[in-house]
């Protein structure tokens, strides 16, 4: 499942059965800018304990966009 939010294309990820993960991209395939580090990165995936559906997941990735760090 992906879905396009804002600037950014969020794909949930199946990693285990029942345990996804969200996969963060920008739409315009441009690198991700990390605030905090100022890394530059293709993607993100969400961390920490993997979500219970692909709809959790993906809702976990709106609130990383939400909170900022990123652009």
């Amino acid at each position: 499942m992906t879905i396009t939010y804002k600037a950014y294309e969020i794909e949930a990820i199946e990693i285990e059965p029942g345990r996804f993960r969200a996969r963060i991209k920008r739409s315009d395939k441009r690198k991700i800018h990390i605030v905090a580090t100022d890394e530059k990165k293709d993607d993100l995936t969400t961390g920490g304990q993997a979500a219970c559906s692909a709809q959790a997941a993906i809702d976990l990735a709106k609130q990383a966009i939400d909170g900022g760090g990123m652009n």
